[in-house]
C-alpha cells in the first residue's frame, strides 16, 4: 500500500466493491495525535475487514475544541496571548480542512497510520484495568514504546476505529 507524503491513502488500491462512504454523525474522532488537533471522520470503508480505511479532516468543531483545551497554552486562560476566536483563526490557517487517513489490514492485526508506517500488532496483554497494546513497525522491527511520543496511543486508536471487533 503506498501512502503520500500528505498523508492521503491511495484509495485506488483497493478493489473495486471496497467503496468509501461518508462516515455518519456520531462517529469517533479520527486521531491524529495524543495532545493535538483531532480530525472528524468523513469517510470510512471496509471496517473489519483485510481492506480497512478511514479518512479525517481537520474541521472548525476540531479547531475549537483544541484552543478551548489549549495544550500548547496559547490562550489568554493559560498563559498566552490569544483569544480563543484569535486561535481558532490561527489554527485554520495551519491545519484547517487537511485531511488524514488510516488503513488497517484487520485480521492480520497490521494498521497503517498518517504519518505513513505500517505497524503489526505484538501483544496484547491486560493490565490492571486495561488493555497494552504493543506495536512493532513492520519494517524497521522497532518496537514502540507506548508512550505519547511514539505514537502508540494514535496507532492503538486507528486500530480500534478500523477493526472494531478485533480490538
Amino acid at each position: 500500500m503506498r501512502i503520500l507524503r500528505a498523508g492521503y491513502l491511495m484509495a485506488s488500491l483497493f478493489p473495486l466493491g471496497s467503496a468509501i462512504v461518508p462516515a455518519h454523525a456520531g462517529d469517533n474522532l479520527f486521531s491524529v495525535s495524543s495532545k493535538g488537533v483531532q480530525a472528524t471522520i468523513v469517510a470510512m470503508s471496509g471496517k473489519d475487514t483485510s481492506q480497512a480505511l478511514a479518512i479525517g479532516q481537520v474541521q472548525d468543531a476540531n479547531l475549537r475544541e483544541y484552543c478551548n483545551r489549549d495544550p500548547g497554552g496559547m490562550t489568554t486562560r493559560y498563559g498566552g496571548s490569544m483569544s480563543i476566536s484569535q486561535c481558532v483563526k490561527a489554527m485554520n490557517r495551519e491545519m484547517g480542512g487537511k485531511k488524514y487517513s488510516a488503513s488497517a489490514n484487520c485480521p492480520a492485526k497490521i494498521v497503517t497510520v498518517h504519518w505513513g508506517n505500517t505497524y503489526k500488532l505484538a501483544s496484547k496483554k491486560y493490565m490492571e484495568g486495561y488493555w497494552d497494546y504493543v506495536w512493532r513497525d513492520k519494517f524497521s522491527g522497532d518496537v514502540l514504546d507506548g508512550s505519547n511520543a511514539s505514537g502508540a496511543p494514535t496507532v492503538t486508536s486507528a486500530y480500534a476505529m478500523l477493526c472494531p471487533s478485533f480490538y
